[in-house]
């Protein structure tokens, strides 16, 4: 999620994220909008603020992206002591259709999730760098992907 309160100072805003994605309209007047997964447009997002552009929108073709190229979070750069917990997301995508839920709008009905290897070095990396308390998956539906998940639970 992309939320910078320095618009309060003069700086521009730029936000990104479920709501925002769901209703950009409520967002309308922030400077930069980033709606849907921003794995594939932050990239451009990242070359207009450099080039000087200091408005604009980047919106996502939906469902596109892979999770399983998306880079290891850099828990390097968090102070642990600031957090009640910290999230990690295995997988993205519901294949339900509940009534209450926007998910299937946001990321689709095909659940994609990380390799094993991938959720484990990521918890690795959580452990390596002082992390010991508790881990929220902050998926979708972490069991959108029985097969997958199977996979991944004995060696989680």
């Amino acid at each position: 999620y992309l939320i910078d309160l320095a618009h309060l100072h003069g700086k521009p805003v730029c936000v990104g994220g479920p709501d925002v994605s769901s209703s950009p309209h409520l967002y309308a007047d922030a400077d930069f909008q980033v709606i849907g997964e921003a794995e594939q447009i932050i990239e451009q997002f990242i070359a207009a603020w450099e080039s000087g552009e200091r408005k604009g929108v980047f919106i996502a073709e939906k469902f596109k992206i892979d999770v399983t190229l998306s880079p290891m979070p850099r828990y390097d750069l968090i102070k642990f002591d600031h957090y009640l917990f910290i999230g990690v997301q295995y997988s993205r995508g519901c294949p339900f259709t509940c009534e209450f839920c926007d998910i299937i709008e946001l990321y689709g009905r095909v659940p994609r999730t990380k390799t094993n290897d991938q959720i484990l070095a990521e918890l690795q990396a959580l452990y390596d760098h002082g992390y010991r308390g508790h881990v929220d998956f902050v998926d979708d539906n972490f069991i959108g992907n029985k097969k997958n998940l199977r996979t991944l639970l004995p060696r989680l």
